[in-house]
Parts: C-alpha cells; sequence; structure tokens
C-alpha cells in the first residue's frame, strides 16, 4: 500500500533552496506518537467494485480535524517511529528535508469484488519519499504493509506545525489507488482514482538543530499594498457519488486546487464561523463541435486553514494556518473540496468584494446570528458538489475542469481563475477522470480561449462580464450565431441579453445553462430588429456561463450587444460582439459606437500600445484604463476633442508611473453619448 503525500513542488529553483537548507539552518523536531485517520469512501468504492473488511482500529483519541461524510478508522503510531522534518519561523520548512518513517499498529483489507482477491494491511509504515512531475520533483510519502510494495498514494495533503502544543498534523490528504495496485487488481484505469481522504496527527520534540525564531504573523495593516491570491495548482477532477442511476443520474465530482500568494500582502484565512477567508467554485466544461458550454458547477467551498507551502513561490511568512503568508501556497484535496462541512451556497458569498457573511447563512441553519449549526449531515449525495448530469457526459467532446477563487479585496482577479483539459471514462455508474501529468493550470476562464471575439463589460462600481462571440458559416448561405456570457466577478447578475438582427431571418433560437433544471430556459423574443432572451429567476451569478444561439441569413458583422442586470435601474453593458449585417440607420446609437472604430496594437503589449479612435463630431471625450477587478489604473484623455481621428499612446503604467502587473486590461471610450470598450493584455 502507498501513501504518497504532495508537501510541495520543488521545480528546479525549489530543489536547489531544499539541498542549500540544511539541518544547521533549522530546528529539526521528531515525531514521538500520535495516529493516521483513514476516511475511505466506502459507497464510491462499492460502485468500484472494492469493499473495505475487517478492520481492527488502535485509536489513541486524537481529534480528527476533518469531518467528512466518509466512516473513518484510526491507527496508532508505534515507538519505532523517528520521522523528523525542519522548522523554521515557527512553522513547519516545506522545503527542508524529511527523514524517517512513522510506523502504525493496525489491521485493515481490501477486497476486490470482482475475484474475491483480499488485500490484507497488518501494520504499515509511512515513509518521505520523492515523486517526479510535469513541474519537477516532489516530496511524498509512502505508505505501505511492512515489507511490501505500496499499493496506495495519499496526496494533497500538508504539514502543519503547532510550537505551543508541540504537535505535528498532515491535514486533507487525499488517498488515491497507485499504478501498482491497479495492475493487482486487473483494472488499469483506476490508477489515481480516489477513494478517500484523511489526516495525521503526532506529539513531536525539537531533537536537533539551532533556534529559527518565532512566527512572526500576518504583515501589519499599512505594510502592504498589493493582494493576489492566484489558483496556481489545478488536478486530480475526480468522481465522488451520484443521485440517480445512469444514464438518468445526477453525478458529484470534486478537484484539488492549490491557492498561491504572489501579492505582498499576508491574507487572513479564518474558518467560519469567522468570516475572514476565501471560497472555492469548480466548474466543468464540454466543446463540442465548436461550441464551449458549462455543464457542472459547484457552490462555495469554504476556506478554513492555510498551509505554509512553496509550492509556487518560496514561502517568505509561514504562518500557523489563519493566513496565507507572502510567496506561500495552501493545497485542498478532491476529499478536501467535497467535504460538506464546509461547503455551501454561492449566493451567500459577495463576488465584487470577495466576502461572506456569517449571518443568517448555511452555516447557521438560516439563524441571525454567527453560531455554527450544520456540517455535513442532511445532504444529499451531489449536494453542494460539482454537479453535472450523465445526459451532459454521454455527449462526445473535448471536456475542461476550472477552479475559482473568491478572495477578499483581491487586486488581480484574472488568476483567481484557472482551467485545465480532462478526459475520464465509465464504468458501470461511476467514472474515472484523468487530467494527464503534472499540474500546468491555464490562467484565466476558460471563455477567453472560445470564440471569434471576446469583449469585457463593466456594471459601474460591481464587478464584470465577458461576452463571447462566434459565428459558423452554414450550407444554403446561412450563418450559426453562438455567444456565450460569463458573469466574472459581479454581484449584479445578468437577467437580460439582446443582439441586434436588423431585418435578417432569424431560426434555431437556442440557450443553456449548467444548472439541472430543464424548465427554467430563458424567453425568447425578436422584436424591434433585435433577439432578446430574458428571464425572472434563472439569472446568471458570478462564475456561471450561459450559452444563447440562433441562425440567420445575414453574414456577420462586428456590432455591439447588450446584456442587462438585476438591480436598481436594470443596468445596461454594451460590449463588442459579432452580429447579423445590415442597415447601421436601423440602430441608432449603437451604429454610432460602432462607427468610432476604436482599437488598440499591438496587442498583447510589453512596452506600450497606440489607441486609436475616430469622432464624427466634436465631443465630450474620456479615455480610461482598467484593470481586470474594474479599478482605473490610469486615464488618458479628459475634455472636448475635434472630429477626426486620435491616437494615445500607452506604456503600460499607472498615474504614478508604476508598471501595471501582467495580465487582462480593458479600456473605455466615451464620446458625448457613445461609449465603446476593448481588451487589451499586458505582458511583463
Amino acid at each position: 500500500m502507498q501513501f504518497a503525500l504532495r508537501l510541495g513542488a520543488l521545480a528546479a529553483a525549489g530543489a536547489m533552496c531544499l539541498a542549500a537548507s540544511g539541518s544547521d539552518a533549522a530546528e529539526i523536531w521528531s515525531v514521538q506518537d500520535g495516529q493516521t485517520s483513514l476516511l475511505f469512501n466506502t459507497e464510491l468504492m462499492n460502485e468500484l467494485g472494492l469493499t473495505v473488511t475487517g478492520v481492527e482500529e488502535t485509536p489513541t483519541g486524537a481529534v480528527v480535524l476533518m469531518d467528512p461524510d466518509a466512516p473513518a478508522w484510526h491507527f496508532q503510531m508505534t515507538p519505532a517511529s523517528d520521522f523528523s522534518f525542519e522548522v523554521e519561523k515557527g512553522a513547519f520548512h516545506a522545503t527542508g528535508p524529511l527523514s524517517g518513517h512513522l510506523a502504525h499498529l493496525g489491521t485493515f483489507s481490501i477486497r476486490n469484488n470482482a475475484t474475491g482477491e483480499v488485500f490484507a494491511f497488518r501494520d504499515f509504515d509511512v515513509v518521505p519519499a520523492t515523486q517526479q512531475t510535469a513541474i519537477g520533483p516532489t516530496t511524498i510519502f509512502q505508505l505501505s504493509e511492512v515489507g511490501a510494495a505500496p499499493l496506495f498514494d495519499l496526496v494533497h495533503g500538508g504539514i502543519v506545525y503547532d510550537r505551543d502544543s508541540e504537535t505535528m498534523r498532515v491535514i486533507g490528504f487525499d488517498i488515491q489507488i497507485n499504478s501498482e495496485f491497479a495492475q493487482r487488481l486487473g483494472r488499469p484505469e483506476l490508477d489515481g482514482q480516489f477513494i478517500g481522504a484523511g489526516e495525521t496527527m503526532a506529539n513531536v520534540l525539537w531533537t536537533d538543530g539551532a533556534y529559527a525564531g518565532e512566527n512572526p504573523g500576518p504583515n501589519p495593516e499599512g505594510t502592504c499594498d498589493f493582494r493576489d491570491v492566484a489558483l496556481g495548482i489545478l488536478s486530480d477532477i475526480s468522481y465522488i457519488n451520484r443521485d440517480g442511476v445512469y444514464p438518468t443520474g445526477v453525478v458529484g465530482l470534486a478537484m484539488a486546487t492549490t491557492s498561491c500568494n504572489l501579492g505582498n500582502c499576508d491574507v487572513e484565512w479564518h474558518a467560519p464561523m469567522q468570516e475572514d477567508h476565501p471560497g472555492i467554485a469548480m466548474h466543468l466544461y464540454r466543446e463540442t463541435a465548436g461550441v464551449l458550454e458549462q455543464i457542472g458547477v459547484s457552490d462555495i467551498k469554504h476556506g478554513f486553514f492555510a498551509l505554509s507551502s512553496s509550492q509556487c513561490t518560496p514561502c517568505q511568512n509561514p504562518s500557523n494556518g489563519s493566513f496565507l503568508g507572502v510567496g506561500c501556497s495552501d493545497t485542498y484535496g478532491v476529499g478536501n473540496n467535497s467535504d460538506r462541512n464546509w461547503l455551501a451556497p454561492r449566493d451567500e458569498w459577495q463576488a465584487y468584494p470577495g466576502t461572506w457573511t456569517c449571518n443568517g447563512s448555511h452555516f447557521s441553519g438560516g439563524q441571525n446570528d454567527c453560531v455554527r449549526r450544520h456540517g455535513s449531515s442532511g445532504h444529499g449525495p451531489t449536494d453542494h458538489r460539482l454537479q453535472v448530469t450523465d445526459a451532459e457526459l454521454d455527449i462526445a467532446g473535448n471536456y475542461f475542469f476550472e477552479g475559482l477563487y473568491v478572495v477578499r479585496g483581491d487586486q488581480n482577479r484574472i488568476n483567481n481563475y484557472g482551467w485545465r483539459p480532462c478526459t475520464f471514462n465509465r464504468s458501470g455508474n461511476s467514472y474515472n477522470f484523468s487530467d494527464g501529468s503534472g499540474y500546468p493550470v491555464i490562467e484565466g476562464p476558460k471563455i477567453l480561449t472560445w470564440g471569434d471575439m471576446q469583449s469585457w463589460g463593466e456594471f459601474p462600481g460591481n464587478g464584470q462580464i465577458i461576452v463571447s462571440s462566434k459565428v459558423t458559416s452554414m450550407p444554403g448561405n446561412l450563418w450559426a450565431y453562438e455567444y456565450a456570457i460569463l458573469n466574472f466577478d459581479s454581484d449584479i447578475d445578468v437577467q437580460s441579453f439582446s443582439v441586434p438582427v436588423g431585418t435578417s431571418t432569424i431560426s434555431n433560437i437556442g440557450f443553456h445553462d449548467p444548472n439541472l433544471n430543464d424548465l427554467d430556459s430563458w424567453d425568447a423574443t425578436v422584436a424591434d430588429g433585435k433577439i432578446t432572451w430574458t428571464t425572472t429567476a434563472n439569472v446568471i451569478t458570478y462564475g456561471e456561463m450561459y450559452n444563447f444561439r440562433f441562425t440567420s441569413d445575414a453574414e456577420p458583422a462586428d456590432g455591439v450587444a447588450d446584456a442587462t442586470g438585476t438591480g436598481p435601474g436594470s443596468p445596461v453593458i454594451s460590449v463588442d460582439a459579432r452580429i447579423p449585417g445590415f442597415d447601421p440607420a436601423s440602430v441608432g446609437e449603437l451604429a454610432g459606437a460602432a462607427g468610432l472604430q476604436l482599437r488598440n496594437a499591438p496587442n498583447p503589449l510589453s512596452a506600450s500600445t497606440t489607441i486609436s479612435f475616430q469622432l464624427s463630431e466634436t465631443a465630450e471625450t474620456s479615455l480610461d484604463i482598467y484593470d481586470a477587478s474594474g479599478r482605473q489604473v490610469r486615464s488618458l484623455v479628459s475634455g472636448d476633442l475635434a472630429a477626426g481621428t486620435h491616437s494615445f499612446e500607452w506604456n503600460g503604467t499607472r498615474a504614478d508611473g508604476v508598471k501595471v502587473p501582467s495580465g487582462v486590461y480593458y479600456y473605455r471610450l466615451r464620446a458625448g453619448q457613445l461609449q465603446d470598450v476593448r481588451s487589451l493584455r499586458v505582458l511583463n
């Protein structure tokens, strides 16, 4: 049996750091006693044809931090354990050397139901080792019955050290079948299959090394100016369980996510019912015949404890779990991200400020206080998890999974999103997913890679949306128009979408959303030279992407579409889009906006870019640059401009001359009653 625990990805620079560390630069702490708790997802294992049997526990009474929906079994460490690790600044040194092993007492067996073969584990050892990944070597643990080959990997956990209590925890690891066990089961497709979670709790003692300082705590107010938590690693999308049977059921999924603090501010990371912590959303997409659709969304996984790993950049300020220090990373595994103790409705979060309110929340049982009353009990099999129907998974295509971090006051929100491709196969009622080797995550929401044109729009002071449009030529001089709208980070939900179509003939009107209700499609009407979809309840909330489509007999042209938000005044965002060509006189002001001929080159920019536009008459004009969170970073023009062509250079700096970070930005032109918005990318 193999127990592999990823503690921190050590790419080339990280490996050099480990080699240079040495025991003379840090305290050495060793395990004295403790226990490991294994929380097998027995329901999932039964679907996979595996059964946990013959469990003989040897518990010590240590408290298990995790409390998922699966039964937990506890196994005591023996005095033979001599596992040791480094401590620096009062915290576990994520890139320091590990040595020794953890010996355990106790018995459990795994039975292959198809063959009747039983794999028994009578006492086991946990030892550190090294595993090669696409981004470099990674420190792991291997657990095996004494003298036998390892059969499981336990991944995505993290070591946490507490000086006051002299304890060490390995929190939230995932149990995965490794390639050796998959072959012995005669099921090679189960290599990497998630089957449970767990944690280790141990008492430790300082045994060697020089004093390496105390934990300094979070940086004081006013000592930092840039909050940036990125989704740095995304992996291991996994089947958890289902509601109903194939092919008419609903599947519950989860994935492993790693956040990385790339800013210069430590970020508070408290457990509910304290309010200052991040949330994690999970999404699934499918692209079929050139059409990208979001087919599954989760509720929000509440962050509750920050590790101090160095999986993205060197961890500069390790913590006791109450904040994510500058440079540090924090991983939540599949078991953690599927744990209903920490999953709750996403409508409780305010996406634009990145905040959550405990009063009246799901965790408080809806009562007007911040007392936690609700945990993992009382849920259906897939409640709150990433839900997708069998019917959606039955459609052939390319699949992608996406993660999103919601963080209070984050100033670079484009890297809160990230995605990767995945494949899967089905066996009976269960699915086995694969995302390839390594951890490369593609920054930004998936929608930015799809379509002929992507446009950003802002609800002033309340976040942004992205509209992507694509037009495909069809037989018979027809064109298929496809639009996808992602609510990027706005608490103003989208409730209407309108596309000018002039006098063209419209057919095959369609709609798609990721929810499980087939009866809440948006109503579509064609009138007054446009097609409009509307809803009264099924609005597009942050992180959700909806599709709108139709066929027209008019060739495509550049134009403007409108998205209407909820709330007072029903605010409207006008965005660039590919639309059916028609007589410009039929759309009045929108034709004028298109006539501004707003553009920039080069795009992306590294040194500077020139933004140009055309005015048909003298007008009061403003040209402003905004970052991906909707904050103005530079004003280029403010005042009256004469009719004619105008050009202005932007060198990628703020008003104070400081270079802006790499990422997506947008520029907005207002000229009299007209306005236009375009996006650009900065590469530093």
